[in-house]
């Protein structure tokens, strides 16, 4: 019924306004269909030659892959006439040794190089990938894919401000993003560092306790 009711707007959206408006929608729909969500907004375009080169990752969302507990991962692209190809590594914050590693390919699928087919070596399932928000001099950026089930901050170093941090956090949440599920790699590459982050509800609980506001 819900569908249904989707498809009558379409149909009066199309007889009041032009026929690219009109595709806007059917496509808006589709992605709502595929994934349940909107889709997501993305920088306005992405140049590969500064893009490429080493990335520290300062949070994701869970992934099978990339398993670190006792450093760094940093990932290295390279992109050429025959595509992208990224190097994920877990490096050790003790004696920079590699731990492990693993390879993938990441290919644009639109002109303005915001969208990537993301693609494991090893498995023949590709993930999305789109860039969301990035620094003007490319010194940190935040990737998702469309279902939501992907989320990473990247940065051209391995510590990042918490204010920059809180506010792509922020941003995620309101793309509808889980951000209660991050993992935050850069306190696993500095040990000791930790990220200062409080609920909302446990500050009101706090609140609360103590007659604040009262």
């Amino acid at each position: 019924m819900k569908i249904l009711s989707v498809l009558l707007v379409i149909c009066l959206v199309a007889a009041a306004t032009s026929q690219d408006t009109v595709i806007r929608y059917i496509k808006r729909f589709s992605q709502w269909l595929l994934f349940g969500h909107d889709p997501l907004p993305t920088v306005n375009e992405v140049k590969l030659s500064k893009y490429q080169g080493t990335w520290y990752e300062i949070f994701r969302l869970p992934k099978a892959y990339e398993n670190c507990e006792d450093g760094c991962i940093n990932i290295d692209y390279k992109f050429t006439h025959y595509g992208g190809f990224v190097t994920i590594r877990c490096v050790s914050h003790e004696n920079q040794t590699v731990l492990s590693e693993v390879k993938a390919f990441a290919n644009p699928r639109d002109e303005k190089h915001t969208k990537f087919d993301f693609c494991l070596t090893n498995k023949r399932k590709c993930q999305d990938y789109q860039i969301l928000e990035m620094e003007k001099d490319y010194e940190w950026v935040l990737i998702g894919s469309a279902d939501r089930k992907s989320l990473w901050l990247l940065s051209r170093k391995s510590t990042l401000s918490s204010d920059i941090i809180k506010s792509l956090i922020d941003r995620a949440d309101e793309l509808q993003f889980d951000t209660r599920r991050l993992i935050y790699q850069t306190e696993k590459c500095h040990p000791g560092q930790t990220l200062f982050r409080l609920d909302e509800k446990i500050v009101q609980d706090i609140f609360k306790f103590f007659h604040i506001g009262n």
